[in-house]
């Protein structure tokens, strides 16, 4: 009998676990669509975290310090970490997801850390340069990050470029394309380089 309640206990915990975690993605996701009217969260898939990585490892091999802009949980700002000598920042605005963020960097203890916070407020506050910026951020907030070329030498977009600024490379980055606002974006790097 005390086995059915210690599962029935452990089932209810789980159960809640999920529940939370359902409700906060609900909310984010509201919060980022209906009312600030910004992409939601869509995690970089593997080709083009592959591809990002290539790109600092081919052309900017010496980079110290990577910022990840809108990093949700992560994932990319820490294989970042993993795969090149840089030290990586994700910055995210949304608290849960940062909030994971934040813990999967304590569990993987790799060379990199979670922010919670607005970007561009960040990058106003941030004292100095970094080598690198990559931004997944989408098709409306990504050419604001122009005026900020100041803060960063490599602008990495990835899926959105930045209209009336030339790349100095455009990176097919894998079959299948980002979907907003009814449109479909291909999956590709917008490298942007800015003189010091």
């Amino acid at each position: 009998m005390n086995l059915v309640i210690g599962f029935t206990y452990v089932l209810l915990v789980v159960v809640a676990c999920i529940t939370v975690y359902c409700g906060v993605n609900f909310i984010e996701y509201s919060w980022n669509v209906i009312v600030s009217k910004t992409p939601p969260f869509v995690p970089a898939n593997s080709t083009e975290r592959a591809a990002v990585v290539q790109q600092i490892n081919m052309f900017y091999p010496h980079a110290k310090a990577v910022l990840e802009l809108g990093s949700g949980y992560g994932g990319l700002a820490r294989y970042i970490a993993r795969n090149t000598s840089a030290h990586v920042v994700g910055v995210e605005r949304m608290p849960g997801a940062a909030l994971i963020s934040w813990a999967l960097d304590k569990l993987y203890r790799v060379n990199s850390r979670t922010v919670w916070g607005n970007i561009y407020q960040y990058l106003e506050n941030m004292d100095g340069r970094v080598d690198i910026a990559v931004a997944y951020m989408g098709p409306n907030v990504t050419p604001r990050l122009a005026t900020y070329s100041n803060k960063f030498d490599v602008l990495i977009s990835v899926d959105f470029e930045i209209p009336d600024m030339s790349p100095v490379r455009v990176i097919d980055a894998g079959n299948g394309y980002t979907r907003y606002a009814g449109k479909q974006y291909p999956h590709r790097l917008y490298v942007y380089e800015f003189k010091k």
